[in-house]
Order: C-alpha cells, then structure tokens, then sequence
C-alpha cells in the first residue's frame, strides 16, 4: 500500500502538467498516442543520461570549494545531458510526423517528453527516499523538468516552421540553451547544500510563469498559421472590427475558468493552512520538536497551488478591467459617431 502512495505521489504531478500542456492546446489537438509515445520515450531516455552522467562523474574535474564544485556537476555533468536526451526523444518520435504541423506543436511534444523524463525520475527518488523528497520533488523538480521543455519546446516549434536553416538551427541553440542554464542553475543552488538552495523556490515560479507565457505564444502562433492556410488573404479591417474581435477574446465570460481555478486553488490552500495550524495547535505536545518542519512543509506544499492562484486571479481581474475598460470606450465612439451618420 505504501509503494502505490508514493508511485501516486510521484506520478500525479505529471499527470497534472501534462493535463495542463494539452488543455492549452486547443487550437488542434495532438493525437493522443503520438504524446504518450514521445512521453515514454522522454521517460527511456532516463537510462542513457545516466549512463553518460556516471561516465562523466568520472572526470576528474570536479574538485575545488562547494560551490565550484556545484556548478561543474550541474552544468557539465546533469544539466546539457538530461535536456538533450528530451530533445531527441522528440527529434526520433515527433519531429518528422505530420501532426507536427504547427508551432505549438513544439510545445507539445516537448513538454510530454520532459515530463515522461521527469516522472521516471521521480518514481526512482521516491521509492528511495520517501514521502518528504516526493513532496519536495513535487513542488520542485517536477515543474522545473516540465517547463524547462515546455521553453526549449517553444524554439522547437519556431524552428520547424522556420524558413531558412539558419533560423532553425539558431532557434534550436536558443532553446536548448535557454533550458540547459536554467536546469543547470537550479542544480547548482541544490548541489551546494548550503541555505541559497532556498532559491530554488523563486526560480522555480519565474521559470513556470515564463512557460504559461511562451505557452500563450505558442497557441498564438498556431492560431494565425491555420488562418494563414484555411483563409484567404485577409481585407483591411475596421478600428471597430479588431476593437470587437477583442473584446470577445478577453470577455470575462471566456475567462472564467481563471476565477474558478484561481479561487479553487486559494480556497483549498487557506483550509490546509487552517487545519495544518489548528493540528499543530491542539497537539503541542506531540508537534512540539517539529514545528519548524511542520511549518515548511505547509510552505513547501502550498507556494506553487498559492502563486498559481493568485496568476490566475491577477489575470482574470487585469483581463476584466480592460473588458470594460474597452466597452466604455466602444460606447462613447457609438455616442459620438451614430452608425448610418455621414460627417464631412
């Protein structure tokens, strides 16, 4: 029973960030088992990065202070290796199918592979640690492996509709590096085991809202590339065409989910904090020597559900303010300049 916990503990996350890859994804939806295919490959790939990651341990250039030493692991030992093992479970798998057929596929594919990468790897470090490193895993590795491929995979979809080779073969550098530095940064705060590995936690956010950003992109991209070959050349429109056609992107109607999901987030995250805090509360004795730990690993548990909630909300009230923002000014050119009125 307790191996099904942690193989769920190690799992879900995944499942959770995949969900929410494909959910973005809904100008064209990929074929479900062209993504597990990739995702499985992404998650084999784990077999030769270790191999390679053991061979290169064995250099003997690791040596010096704890931070010295930090930084060689990361970036010549970890880092390049796991990301190219995610890029090419994608090159092998998804790169030359013909659902590959838009920029957002990038992100797609990309993503599954990392995550596929990530969960292995996870199922090893839970089994062999425990609930408290699949916990911590969960809130920080786990979204680090996804959105690091969800930012490599943005360059990838640029690159395969990119229109000289040059182009493709400098979007391809940019994302595989964007990834290698911030996988490798992220290692090199862990690996020095000193308390700047707390810094992780903001890298982790930054490296997340980032991704939802280049996803957002992505779906864009995708969006005018299948107006492009489905729609002819499109006539001059009016100020108040685009003016309307906006307003029905961001009406707060569309943006709903973004206030049930952020508030649900929020919701459920204040009830743990007030049950964790009413259970430590009413057995001092029993927490008394755990406290602290206690109390980071509420923090630990609820900053991501926390940061994405407030994302979330943020958006939703930025998108609405601009609605009506929008629709006031909308009414007053109507007020101004009746339809069927000539002006000379």
């Amino acid at each position: 029973m307790d191996i099904v916990f942690l193989l769920i503990l190690a799992l879900f996350p995944g499942i959770v960030l995949l969900y929410i890859i494909l959910f973005m994804d809904r100008n064209e939806k990929e074929p479900l088992g062209l993504v597990l295919t990739t995702m499985l490959l992404g998650a084999l790939s784990l077999i030769p990065t270790a191999i390679l990651e053991k061979a290169l341990g064995a250099l003997p250039i690791y040596g010096g202070g704890i931070i010295s030493k930090a930084i060689m692991i990361s970036f010549v030992q970890v880092a390049w290796v796991e990301e190219l093992a995610k890029l090419t479970a994608v090159f092998i798998v998804a790169w030359r199918n013909k659902n590959f057929n838009e920029e957002n596929d990038g992100i797609v594919y990309m993503g599954a592979s990392a995550l596929g990468f990530a969960m292995l790897e996870n199922v090893f470090y839970v089994l062999s640690y425990g609930f408290s490193v699949g916990i911590m895993r969960s809130i920080t590795a786990m979204p680090l492996h996804c959105f690091t491929g969800v930012l490599m995979g943005y360059y990838v979809g640029r690159a395969k509709f990119a229109a000289t080779g040059n182009e493709r073969k400098r979007n391809l550098l940019k994302g595989f590096f964007l990834a290698y530095f911030l996988h490798g940064l992220y290692d090199a705060l862990i690996f020095t085991q000193t308390p700047a590995a707390l810094l992780i936690l903001p890298i982790v956010v930054g490296v997340a809202v980032f991704g939802v950003k280049l996803m957002k992109k992505g779906r864009a991209l995708s969006i005018a590339r299948a107006a492009e070959t489905t729609t002819p050349a499109p006539a001059p429109v009016e100020d108040t065409s685009v003016q309307q056609e906006l307003l029905l992107r961001i009406d707060p109607k569309k943006q709903l989910w973004k206030l049930i999901m952020g508030r649900a987030l929020l919701i459920v995250s204040g009830l743990f904090w007030a049950l964790l805090l009413l259970g430590v509360a009413g057995d001092t004795q029993k927490f008394k020597s755990e406290v602290l730990e206690v109390i980071l690993g509420g923090i630990l548990l609820s900053f991501i559900p926390i940061v994405i909630g407030l994302i979330l909300e943020i958006s939703y009230r930025r998108k609405k303010k601009l609605f009506k923002k929008l629709t006031a000014s909308q009414q007053t050119m109507i007020l101004a300049f009746p339809p069927g009125e000539t002006f000379h």
